[in-house]
């Protein structure tokens, strides 16, 4: 093929290499953005798991607190009704 009519093609290829040379570049930047977001309330999750999860601990340990005082006070009236039916 002649030198120009290679030259011609590739002048009329032109445009479209660099649209898409473009559009390349701007769906690039744009997924880096998504990314860095993403990143970024990955990290805020993670800040509000940890205090969920500390919250939940703290309920736990007193409703377990709770529980072991409820298991005296039942064991109290347990030995109390045992007392007095002895009495009888």
């Amino acid at each position: 093929m002649d030198s120009q009519i290679i030259f011609q093609k590739l002048l009329e290829q032109s445009p479209v290499a660099i649209t898409l040379g473009v559009v390349i570049y701007f769906l690039y930047k744009k997924l880096l953005h998504t990314e860095q977001n993403m990143e970024a309330q990955r990290v805020e999750h993670k800040e509000e798991l940890k205090e969920l999860n500390t919250y939940v601990r703290d309920r736990e340990i007193q409703h377990i607190d709770t529980l072991n005082n409820l298991t005296i006070i039942i064991q109290n009236l347990d030995d109390k009704m045992e007392t007095i039916s002895k009495a009888l």
